[in-house]
């Protein structure tokens, strides 16, 4: 096997999510457990589940796919805590295997 060969090979190997080699690679993302409550676990029929994304914007991005217009909006305006400490840079860099917590905007007080 020459170099070029065993290069390709490596490329087009997939990464298993949870590596540190995952969160390394670029254009590559793991998936995070994704924790949901009041109206954007409404929007999404579910409290728990798991989205890919190497930052909280790509994460984001892909719960607001699988929700219609009105729920990818109450995704949008929620607050994020990653690993239970709130995130209000959604371009930063995403640990392996965190965890997510979207909480939409409450009324009351």
């Amino acid at each position: 096997m020459t170099e070029e060969t065993a290069a390709e090979t490596s490329a087009a190997e997939p990464l298993a999510a949870g590596t540190a080699a995952a969160a390394e690679a670029p254009g590559r993302s793991v998936l995070h457990e994704v924790r949901l409550f009041a109206a954007a676990a409404a929007a999404l029929g579910t409290d728990l589940t798991t989205a890919p994304g190497a930052t909280v914007a790509e994460v984001l991005d892909a719960l607001c796919e699988r929700a219609d217009d009105d729920g990818a909006r109450v995704i949008r305006r929620s607050s994020v805590l990653v690993d239970a400490v709130a995130c209000r840079d959604h371009a930063a860099p995403l640990p392996v295997g965190a965890r997510l917590d979207v909480l939409p905007p409450f009324a009351g007080g």
